[in-house]
């Protein structure tokens, strides 16, 4: 039997069943319960999001602070405002009865990220990569003279 009192589960290894055993070799106590699943990131857009959107399920509010960050870097390199570009694409993925796409929305920040990440990786040794004359560059502002 497990060497852990009140568990009655047969001992696999160094006199612990499988279940204490994993958590003696992954926290070096086999009496250490910790919450399943992956720890959530805490930062301000996290938390703003869960306080606005608290009817949302947690897997949503995260992919929405996902795109959210996503614009707000998206803007910090090509000199817009954060602010304008997050209405635009909220607004390109508010379907015609009024509701939001989320997930609409975060491939749309995915995509633009994407496309700018592939653009920059594409430079030659020695080239500087210059949002006044990149192509992605000019598509995201293209989209935003289009929603205003």
């Amino acid at each position: 039997m497990c060497s852990i009192p009140e568990c009655e589960t047969p001992s696999v290894i160094k006199d612990y069943c499988h279940k204490h055993y994993k958590r003696l070799k992954r926290h070096g106590d086999a009496t250490i319960v910790l919450k399943a699943g992956r720890k959530r990131e805490e930062n301000s857009i996290n938390r703003m999001v869960e306080h606005l959107f608290a009817e949302w399920s947690p897997r949503t509010q995260a992919m929405y602070a996902g795109g959210l960050k996503r614009c707000i870097a998206i803007a910090d390199v090509l000199g817009l405002d954060p602010a304008e570009l997050t209405n635009s694409l909220v607004a390109e993925r508010t379907r015609p009865n009024g509701t939001f796409s989320v997930t609409g929305f975060a491939k749309a920040t995915d995509y633009l990220a994407a496309t700018l990440a592939i653009e920059m990786s594409d430079l030659e040794d020695g080239n500087v990569w210059d949002a006044s004359t990149s192509q992605a560059a000019k598509q995201i502002k293209a989209r935003l003279a289009v929603s205003k």
